[in-house]
């Protein structure tokens, strides 16, 4: 059975492989602003491969569709940074508690992660023609089965179920409301509200790559997505996304 929102142009199926995969295959019937939802992903992804663990019903996964012919391809991070801080502005106000992005674009709350995010863009004649974005947020899962190291959901931290529905339906309105608002003069503000909510983005902490672990501190993050980080020793290094990770000792 599909369920078709009138208010909102929104498709919620009760089962898919994925929302994202379902919406790229049927892309060509549907304009921006467009949601597709389930309360279950058979074959569900995070960044890289990374499987995305969600008990039937409980969570919210969905992809929104964004034509975001305003943003270069070259600056296309920046669509990236404006979804996360949406996405933290607007779980900030319902769990009333510090929410923070780890670089690039997961969500946490202390060292746990509550939310992943999947943009995959699509180019034509050099410019960003579509962004399919999936997101992946942990509502009222109780427990957590998988080899995941530091998940958690937002019943764990407030110890009540909370409105799928409603939650959608306010993540999506911030998202769209925030993008229609946007324009490249507020890229700068833009990124350093995006520095302001980073995960550890003060004091040195421990990070690992394929070859060793260090000490660093976040010195930026670039318009493009890059990392730099300063060692203790004062050198500086940059990395793109998955050749460097944060340390997190699980608890």
């Amino acid at each position: 059975m599909v369920i078709a929102d009138s208010e909102i142009d929104h498709i919620h199926l009760p089962e898919v492989d994925s929302t994202n995969v379902w919406l790229r295959n049927n892309l060509a019937h549907y304009r921006h602003g467009f949601v597709i939802s389930t309360d279950y992903q058979t074959c569900g992804k995070g960044q890289v491969n990374t499987h995305w663990e969600s008990e039937r019903g409980a969570n919210l996964l969905f992809t929104l569709l964004l034509e975001p012919c305003k943003i270069p391809v070259e600056q296309q991070f920046l669509l990236s940074q404006l979804i996360s801080i949406s996405i933290v502005n607007t779980l900030r106000q319902e769990l009333d508690m510090p929410v923070t992005i780890k670089w690039p674009n997961d969500i946490y709350v202390g060292d746990k992660k509550m939310s992943g995010i999947l943009i995959e863009n699509t180019i034509m004649d050099g410019k960003l023609s579509k962004a399919i974005v999936g997101i992946g947020l942990n509502v009222n899962q109780q427990t957590f089965t998988s080899d995941a190291p530091n998940p958690v959901s937002m019943y764990q931290l407030r110890s009540k179920f909370f409105d799928r529905e409603a939650l959608l339906h306010k993540l999506t309105t911030k998202i769209l409301v925030d993008y229609e608002q946007f324009n490249l003069t507020q890229s700068n503000q833009l990124q350093t509200t995006y520095y302001e909510l980073l995960y550890r983005n003060k004091g040195y902490h421990l990070f690992r790559t394929a070859k060793e672990e260090f000490e660093a501190e976040i010195n930026s993050v670039l318009p493009n997505g890059p990392i730099q980080l300063r060692t203790k020793k004062g050198e500086y290094k940059l990395f793109a996304f998955k050749e460097v990770q944060f340390v997190i000792t699980s608890r």
